[in-house]
C-alpha cells in the first residue's frame, strides 16, 4: 500500500467497527498511526503493518481528507453562482475573441458594453472585469477562477447552527471533568463530529467552528463552575479563602459599607409566649479597620426607616446609649464617612 495513504485528516470507517466504527488520523509515524473516533474523541495508537493488513482485506473505507474540503466543483456552486460565473465567463470570451489581453479602459469598454447590451443588463465597470480576468488567468484558465466568493464574505446572521451548537456543548461536558482534558482536544472533536455529520447527511451540511468560536462558548460559565468541575470543591474553597475583594482603603470612616440580614431565630413574647417572627438587622461596618460602626435591630423589612435610624446610630457617640443598656463596655466608633456603600 501507498505510504501516502495515512496522512493526517483521513476519515476512516471501519466494516466490522474495529478499533473503530469511523475514526480521523491524528498522526502518522514511521509505524504507527494515531487515530481518533469521531464518536467519543478517544484515541489510539496502531500498528501501520495491522492497519495495511486490514485495508488489503477491504476492511477498511476513506471518506473523507480534510486537504480537500475547500476545493469546489461547478456542480457545488447554487444556481444563482453557476449563472454568475457564465455571465462573467461571457465577458471573458469575447474579449479574447477580440484579443483583448491586456484590459483597459480604452481597449475594453465598446466590447464590454457590446456584451451588456447582448446580455440585456447594466455594464459592468472595465476595472471589474479586469479582475475578473486577472482571477481566470492565475487559476490556469479555468472556469474555478471566476466562481462568487460569497462563501469567504462576511457573515451577519448567526453563525452556528443549532445542530452545532449541541455538538459544542455536549464536549463541554467532557471539558468541565477532573481529567481536565485541553481546549485543542475538545475543539478537534467537535470538528471531528461535524465532518461525521456532513459525510452521513449530505443535504444538510454544516460549517465547522473555529477554535475561538468553541473556547467561547465552553468558557461562557462561572469561574467558579469551571473551577469547581475541574479542580474539584476543595481547590475552589482554598481559592476563595485566600481572595481579596480588591477594594483598598487607607484609613477609618473612608469606606463604609451598610447591609441587611435576617436573623435565624424566632423571637417569643416573655408574657404570652406567642411567636412574635424574625428580626433584621442592619449594621454598618468601616472597611479599613473592619469594625462594626452601628446597627439596628427590628421586626420591619428593610426600608428607608431602619437605614436612617441605622446611620444615627452609627454616626453619633454610643456612650448614653451603652449607659442605657447598662452595658460595661466601651463602643468608641462613630462619626461621618466620607463614602457610605449599600451592598
Amino acid at each position: 500500500m501507498s505510504v501516502e495513504l495515512w496522512i493526517e485528516g483521513v476519515i476512516a470507517e471501519f466494516k466490522d467497527g474495529t478499533p473503530f466504527s469511523r475514526a480521523i488520523v491524528r498522526a502518522v509515524g514511521r509505524n504507527e498511526i494515531v487515530m481518533a473516533d469521531i464518536v467519543n474523541g478517544s484515541t489510539l495508537r496502531l500498528d501501520r503493518s495491522e492497519l495495511d493488513a486490514i485495508h488489503a482485506a477491504g476492511g477498511v473505507k476513506f471518506l473523507a481528507d480534510s486537504r480537500y474540503l475547500g476545493d469546489l466543483k461547478f456542480s457545488d456552486l447554487t444556481e444563482k453562482e453557476q449563472l454568475e460565473t457564465n455571465r462573467k465567463l461571457k465577458y471573458i470570451q469575447k474579449l479574447q475573441e477580440q484579443k483583448i489581453n491586456k484590459i483597459t479602459e480604452k481597449r475594453a469598454v465598446k466590447t464590454i458594453l457590446a456584451v451588456a447590451q447582448e446580455l440585456g443588463e447594466k455594464p459592468p465597470h472595465w476595472q471589474s472585469v479586469r479582475s475578473w480576468y486577472n482571477s481566470f488567468v492565475e487559476a490556469g484558465m479555468k472556469m474555478r477562477g471566476l466562481y462568487p466568493n460569497h462563501r469567504s464574505k462576511g457573515f451577519f446572521g448567526p453563525k452556528l447552527s443549532e445542530k452545532v451548537l449541541e455538538i459544542i456543548n455536549e464536549a463541554a461536558k467532557r471539558y468541565h471533568r477532573p481529567s481536565r482534558p485541553t481546549m485543542a482536544s475538545i475543539h478537534r472533536n467537535v470538528v471531528e463530529k461535524v465532518i461525521a455529520h456532513n459525510l452521513d447527511n449530505p443535504n444538510d451540511l454544516l460549517i465547522a467552528p473555529t477554535y475561538c468560536a468553541v473556547q467561547s462558548r465552553i468558557l461562557d460559565v462561572s469561574y467558579q463552575h469551571k473551577t469547581k468541575s475541574r479542580r474539584g470543591s476543595r481547590a475552589l474553597q482554598a481559592e476563595l479563602a485566600g481572595a481579596h475583594s480588591g477594594i483598598e482603603t487607607s484609613r477609618v470612616l473612608e469606606r463604609v459599607e451598610i447591609d441587611h440580614t435576617l436573623l435565624d431565630i424566632h423571637v417569643l413574647h416573655d408574657e404570652l409566649k406567642t411567636l412574635l417572627g424574625r428580626p433584621s438587622i442592619t449594621v454598618l461596618i468601616d472597611h479599613y479597620s473592619h469594625m462594626v460602626l452601628g446597627c439596628q435591630l427590628s421586626f420591619e423589612k428593610p426600608s428607608f426607616a431602619s437605614v436612617c435610624m441605622a446611620c444615627m446610630n452609627a454616626f453619633l457617640p454610643k456612650d448614653s446609649m451603652m449607659k442605657n443598656l447598662a452595658i460595661e463596655a466601651d463602643w468608641p466608633a462613630h462619626g461621618i464617612p466620607t463614602m457610605l456603600i449599600c451592598v
